[in-house]
This record gives C-alpha cells, sequence and structure tokens, in this order.
C-alpha cells in the first residue's frame, strides 16, 4: 500500500471512529433525559429509591449523584441486553435478574416497568 492509500484510509477510520463516537454520545444522552424525565413525571418511581426520593424538583434531580449513577446502571444494562440479542437466553435471564432486585423496593409494582410519560 502506498504512502498515499494509508493516509486516506488512516482519515477514513478516523471518521468512522468519530461518527461511531458522535452516535454513542446522542444514544447515551437521550437515555440520561429519558430516565431524568421519568423520575420527573412519575411520583411513585421517584419514592421507590430512598437516594433521591426527597428530591423536589427537576434541578435537584438533575444535580443528584444518586440518579446518575442509577441511570448509568439503567443504561449499561440496556447496552449489554443490545449487545446481546443474538443470545436471546442471556438477555431474558438478564432482564429477570434487573427485575427480581427490584422487588426489594417497598413500594414496588410490576407496572412500573412499563414507559409512561
Amino acid at each position: 500500500m502506498e504512502k498515499r492509500e494509508l493516509i486516506q484510509f488512516y482519515n477514513f477510520i478516523h471518521k468512522t471512529e468519530q461518527t461511531i463516537f458522535f452516535f454513542v454520545f446522542i444514544y447515551f444522552s437521550y437515555l440520561i433525559s429519558f430516565i431524568y424525565r421519568l423520575f420527573e413525571t412519575n411520583e411513585d418511581l421517584k419514592g421507590m429509591f430512598s437516594a433521591f426520593k426527597e428530591l423536589k424538583n427537576a434541578q435537584e434531580l438533575r444535580e443528584s449523584r444518586a440518579l446518575e449513577n442509577h441511570a448509568m446502571m439503567v443504561m449499561c444494562t440496556i447496552d449489554e441486553a443490545l449487545t446481546n440479542l443474538d443470545d436471546m437466553d442471556y438477555v431474558i435471564d438478564l432482564l429477570k435478574k434487573i427485575g427480581r432486585t427490584h422487588t426489594r423496593f417497598e413500594n414496588y409494582k410490576p407496572e412500573i416497568f412499563w414507559v409512561r410519560e
């Protein structure tokens, strides 16, 4: 491969990496906003978590380290499920495990997992 071709190839790879990073950034930004919106609009959902059930407004929610950490865990779980879509048994087991961990909450209701806006 000539030097010119190598440079073109490098530029192509670099642009591809930038594009992928951009889409991942948009994806995670959307998910974080979605999770914040869920907690802003659903008092019963916020009340399940002692770490941020006392937060009074959207600003306090957005500044909450506990909610940020929870949002990251949710995003990692979604990412893991999407990454393993070729192994549905694994994905189903993962989601069942997550569901079981939520049953320990005092006000847990299975319908909370349905998207509400």
